[in-house]
């Protein structure tokens, strides 16, 4: 029972940074794409690349974070998921699923697509979606210790005390290095 406990501990301090990392969109500098209440489109991604190349931001390292809804909205697209638009018989589409990585869903133009409900949105009419593409310098994360389990037995109560603890801390790093996908 304490295993299960703790495991569930570490996946919940896993999804608070996860979290902290992605409030981070208000920060970038970069033009935003897109536009709220509407699906991303390949017309948003291509100018989402745009961007971070207009800043010098290296190719390599990029990545898309993307709520679940939006990786709908690009299923939907002939041009990422037909063979005979991808040019591809033998395989019915560049998005392929990552191994052993639970939200590494494939990728776009050869940067890969991660999809969680983490992202942030922001309730109104419509509601505003914060998806993001970004470099890995955009942010930054310090941990001072990796995510630390403690247990204790209480005769008292005849049970476990079981305790998950971090210190973590983010920031922007280079704002320019990333961009809003608006959704």
């Amino acid at each position: 029972m304490r295993s299960l406990y703790t495991k569930k501990s570490g996946y919940q301090i896993a999804k608070d940074v996860d979290t902290a990392l992605l409030n981070l969109y208000s920060s970038l500098t970069s033009s935003d794409v897109g536009n709220y209440g509407t699906d991303i489109g390949d017309a948003s991604i291509v100018l989402a690349q745009q961007r971070l190349n207009e800043v010098d931001a290296p190719q390599d390292d990029r990545a898309y974070v993307i709520k679940p809804s939006q990786q709908a909205a690009i299923q939907k697209l002939d041009k990422f998921t037909y063979a005979s638009a991808i040019g591809q018989m033998t395989q019915a589409s560049p998005i392929q699923r990552g191994p052993n990585n639970r939200y590494l869903w494939g990728d776009i133009y050869g940067d890969p697509v991660y999809v969680t409900n983490q992202v942030t949105t922001t309730a109104g009419t419509p509601t505003q979606t914060h998806n993001l593409y970004f470099h890995k310098e955009a942010f930054v994360l310090a941990l001072q210790q990796a995510p630390r389990t403690q247990a204790s037995y209480w005769h008292k109560d005849l049970s476990w005390l079981v305790t998950v603890d971090v210190l973590y801390g983010t920031n922007t790093l280079r704002p320019t290095f990333g961009v809003e996908l608006r959704s």
